[in-house]
């Protein structure tokens, strides 16, 4: 296997997002890493008692600012915050939730 062929999977995804009056705000989202699973587990969620919990506020903040590498127009990771919540809100629904998030921490992978 080439370094360039196993990388090349790792590709950014281009989604659009309406945000009204013609205006479409563009967000590349990265995939999860391995690393990316790892901060998960140690600041987002909380395994050790029968339910798992998760911060929702820290699991926002790595959503934005961890997983969204650009924007058009170009947008800082506190930019994206200060949205307003409708469009946060489409934006989230394009990024991996939280049950997807989960399956990739359950299908084999360990701590």
């Amino acid at each position: 296997m080439e370094k360039n062929s196993l990388l090349a999977k790792k590709s950014e995804e281009r989604i659009e997002i309406d945000v009204g009056d013609d205006e479409i705000l563009v967000v590349y989202v990265k995939p999860l890493t391995f690393l990316d699973l790892q901060y998960l587990l140690d600041n987002v969620l909380d395994v050790n008692g029968e339910t798992p919990q998760v911060d929702l506020a820290s699991l926002f903040d790595f959503l934005f600012t961890r997983l969204i590498s650009r924007t058009e127009p170009d947008l800082t990771p506190d930019d994206l915050k200060l949205l307003p919540a409708e469009i946060a809100q489409k934006i989230l629904m394009a990024l991996p939730s939280l049950n997807d998030m989960g399956d990739l921490l359950t299908s084999g992978f360990r701590n």
